[in-house]
């Protein structure tokens, strides 16, 4: 990939819509462009020529004013849950930035981007698109289910954690889901132990770390309400913390958590990873 000098990152983005014969993929979590004419004429243009347009924004309630900027094109936007990353991909290359499509970012922020140089690494960003974006267009019935799920149980953690963690990236794959807090990152999923559905969620330890938890087993699980295994690595593997959930739950996966057991899921991440996070930072 070539890195793109940081005032050349939207000149690339319209040329990259320019020259776009088919098909567009635009991922901006947020989008304010009314009054960036030269991108909009770029937009418009694409539209005339009938390219097919795939807009992806974040899903969320104070995002209104980007749903009502890519709706003026005449293009309905797809909401992603969580979203973060800034991608953008004709049919022959793509780019990869931290620029959302907002003018204020083209004046006043310093932005990073590369773009695609093979057909390789173009098809790299196609199967990162294809399995974590794509899932969320209408018309794929299981995935749009999963995703209603995943986005009930985990915006309850992210009302109540969002404003209490560093930082708060998710994603989420068919098996189970990873948080980062921007102190550690945890991994959670529902595990049957062949009698019942059981919530396992992990968190990486330091050395330190793991010779001072280990000793508060008992005191960690009374706080958290989980039971609390320690788990020394070898072979090159961290050390991990883990947390199970002592009621078993009724649903095969986590993404299929709804009502109650998606409230109590929820509360038992949330416990874990803040509970988790607090002893590393006192530790370190």
């Amino acid at each position: 990939m070539q890195l793109i000098n940081p005032s050349e990152i939207s000149s690339k983005i319209m040329t990259m819509i320019e020259d776009c014969e088919s098909k567009l993929i635009l991922v901006s979590p947020y989008v304010k462009i009314s009054k960036w004419y030269k991108l909009k004429k770029k937009f418009e243009e694409a539209i005339n020529k009938n390219i097919s347009i795939e807009f992806y924004i974040r899903d969320d309630s104070e995002n209104k004013q980007s749903m009502i900027e890519v709706n003026e094109f005449g293009i309905e936007p797809i909401l992603v849950p969580n979203l973060h990353c800034k991608l953008y991909l004709n049919e022959n290359y793509a780019i990869i930035t931290s620029m959302n499509l907002l003018l204020s970012s083209e004046i006043n922020s310093l932005e990073i981007g590369y773009i695609t140089e093979t057909k390789e690494e173009y098809n790299d960003v196609l199967k990162y698109y294809n399995k974590y974006l794509s899932i969320y267009k209408k018309g794929n019935s299981k995935k749009n289910e999963n995703t209603k799920n995943i986005k009930h149980w985990l915006d309850l953690i992210v009302t109540e954690m969002d404003e209490k963690c560093k930082k708060l990236y998710i994603d989420t794959d068919e098996s189970g889901i990873t948080i980062n807090t921007g102190i550690n990152t945890y991994n959670m999923f529902l595990w049957n132990n062949n009698k019942s559905n059981i919530l396992r969620i992990n968190g990486i330890l330091s050395g330190k770390q793991y010779d001072i938890l280990s000793k508060q087993v008992d005191a960690l699980e009374k706080e958290i309400g989980l039971k609390i295994i320690t788990q020394n690595g070898t072979k090159g593997h961290y050390d991990l913390i883990w947390g199970e959930s002592k009621k078993a739950y009724t649903v095969n996966s986590i993404h299929d958590a709804v009502d109650e057991e998606a409230k109590r899921i929820s509360d038992e991440v949330k416990n874990f990873i803040l509970t988790i996070d607090k002893k590393k930072k006192e530790i370190y």
